[in-house]
């Protein structure tokens, strides 16, 4: 089923593409996807550009942002210790929840501390438009590796699909999922936002991520196959797999661009802030992007059936601003 790009209805009483794009640019949502089954760093607000975490090995659930995640998340979370002492247990709530995860550990400080966290509520005030020059992204066909970390679904990515900005050249390592969105917009959440993680080829420790935001389709919108059964991702599949940092190859391949076309069709905003879990380190730089996944609701709920709260509360802006890319 190709992609193909149409309006989406959206719960805001102020519509997405009148908020966040306030120079008339319209919001579009993925509703389809082609794929085949096979058996400076620094952002516009002048953050430091390395993305989620990448010098934490963490991603933003742990793993996030970061490329090799372990177990927290991130690209180096839940990586072998050596002997040293176990990592603290985090979770979503509780005396475990985000608001304690600066108090577990001194390395994690920066969850109670850092002055540039994510994620951020969107409101439309703190948007600038981008005097930079936009990122474009090249993504192709990956063989698909799935692993349920206990904090979220992730899939990684062999190489070959990238980003480019900034002079720089950031290869996509991960995807994963948040329910509902970590983001929100004007205090609203979206159902689920997806990260797609990439690190710096030059230097693994910057990290870039790409957010979008998925929602459930209404009766009479479209919506993409690629989180059904038979989708291009095996979302079920991975779903049913048990929490093991070991990934799983679900026999299949998929070609991200084919997928997720047009994601930056819209416009882009983008700014500096840090990974959403522990360490919780900042210096990534995250794209969001305008279009929406919209999704059936029997697929939605068997995502929040598993994961209906790994989401970290939005953080304070603290004078940053967002950058908006117009579209190429």
């Amino acid at each position: 089923m190709s992609l193909r790009l149409s309006p989406f209805p959206l719960p805001f009483s102020l519509p997405f593409s009148t908020l966040l794009f306030a120079l008339g640019l319209p919001l579009v949502a993925l509703t389809g996807c082609e794929a085949e089954d096979k058996g400076e760093a620094a952002s516009d607000s002048g953050a430091d550009g390395g993305e989620d975490g990448a010098t934490d090995g963490a991603s933003d659930a742990g793993a996030d942002d970061g490329t090799a995640d372990g177990s927290s998340d991130g690209s180096s979370d839940g990586a072998d210790t050596g002997g040293e002492p176990a990592e603290p247990v985090w979770s979503y709530e509780g005396e475990t929840g985000p608001e304690h995860w600066g108090d577990l550990s001194e390395e994690w400080a920066a969850c109670g501390e850092g002055e540039a966290q994510s994620p951020i509520d969107i409101r439309r005030d703190d948007i600038v438009p981008s005097t930079t020059t936009a990122p474009t992204l090249s993504w192709g066909p990956t063989a698909l590796l799935a692993y349920n970390s206990g904090y979220y679904i992730r899939y990684n990515v062999e190489l070959g699909s990238s980003i480019e900005y900034g002079g720089r050249t950031y290869g996509l390592e991960q995807l994963h999922f948040h329910g509902m969105s970590e983001h929100t917009v004007e205090g609203e959440h979206f159902d689920m936002e997806v990260h797609f993680v990439h690190a710096d080829l030059a230097d693994p420790t910057r990290l870039l991520v790409v957010a979008a935001f998925g929602q459930v389709a209404g009766p009479d919108d479209a919506a993409t196959d690629l989180f059904s059964p038979d989708g291009g991702l095996h979302f079920y599949d991975a779903l049913g797999l048990p929490e093991d940092e070991t990934p799983t190859s679900l026999d299949a391949e998929l070609d991200l661009g084919a997928a997720f076309p047009g994601l930056f069709d819209g416009g882009i905003l983008s700014y500096g802030g840090s990974l959403t879990t522990p360490p919780c380190t900042e210096g990534v730089q995250f794209f969001i992007a305008s279009a929406v996944l919209s999704l059936p609701p029997a697929d939605m709920e068997a995502f929040l059936g598993v994961y209906d709260f790994n989401y970290r509360p939005v953080q304070p802006l603290n004078g940053r601003s967002l950058s908006f890319f117009r579209p190429l």
